[in-house]
């Protein structure tokens, strides 16, 4: 096996990574990041690029599902199902496209994602949180399309940095982020440790023809309790634990999911489905 290869050490902006929305869900916001041109325009890049959406200007819709659990810290007289409760689950379908302009690659990112009951996978938009007793509001969350250019003469964006690994012929790709930010709906800052592994080919992955390389990919992300558990300051945290796939085109949009988006966001799939 291999050593483990690191691509770029650029740190990216925390919102602009992976086929999932973080634990803020704020997709409507463009965290950006200013970086230096050379290091925007790494192998790493361009490896990242091809495996969230594809180089050559096509649309790729990517969908990522999981389940998010809370945890209480570690204690003598704790019971594992104290420690450990299954919360809420999450779907979210993000559309991505690449254009090449003179100022770089600019990526535009849409997305939408939804919270599931944990027992029937059904989209809620209110849960009973377990821990206060209280119902909470949990709507689905989209916003405006954001853009992050890469390289040329304004780069807004920095290249992720990628940790490879390779066995036999298969490759995986890690994206680790640590990431200190405030949201607009809190007065305090958070903190998010978001791992994620993309798993592909290595005969994709080394293509260099390839413009796309498919990829599914799983994902961990801690936090703190989400603000709208109403439960700042109180000890435990949460996990967000899923997997997602890159589709093969929006035919590939499940029906529920699509049902869903027109029913809480009229008309922005049919315009993000314009993109081409």
């Amino acid at each position: 096996m291999a050593g483990v290869e690191r691509m770029s050490r650029a740190r990216p902006a925390r919102r602009d990574l992976l086929g999932l929305i973080p634990v803020s869900l704020a997709l409507c916001a463009s965290a950006l990041v200013s970086a230096p041109a050379a290091a925007a325009q790494t192998p790493g890049l361009r490896t990242w690029l091809k495996l969230v959406a594809d180089l050559d200007g096509r649309t790729v819709f990517s969908v990522t599902e999981g389940m998010v659990w809370g945890f209480k810290p570690q204690a003598d007289d704790l019971t594992a199902a104290q420690f450990a409760r299954r919360l809420y689950g999450y779907r979210s379908l993000l559309a991505r496209k690449v254009e090449t302009t003179p100022d770089g690659l600019r990526l535009r990112t849409k997305g939408w994602s939804f919270y599931l009951d944990a027992d029937s996978g059904e989209p809620v938009s209110e849960l009973l949180n377990p821990y206060t007793g209280l119902k909470v509001t949990c709507p689905p969350l989209s916003g405006p399309a954001s853009s992050v250019t890469y390289g040329g003469p304004v780069a807004t964006g920095a290249g992720p940095d990628l940790t490879m690994r390779r066995i036999g012929d298969h490759a995986w790709i890690g994206v680790d982020r640590i990431s200190r930010f405030k949201p607009s709906d809190t007065t305090w800052f958070k903190l998010e440790a978001d791992l994620t592994t993309y798993a592909c080919r290595t005969a994709d992955l080394d293509n260099p023809a390839n413009s796309h390389i498919p990829s599914t990919w799983s994902h961990s992300l801690t936090a703190e309790w989400q603000t709208w558990m109403r439960m700042h300051g109180e000890p435990g945290h949460i996990l967000f634990n899923g997997a997602g796939v890159a589709l093969r085109g929006p035919e590939q949009i499940g029906t529920d999911l699509r049902r869903a988006i027109d029913r809480g966001f009229p008309g922005a799939l049919a315009e993000t489905l314009a993109w081409g």
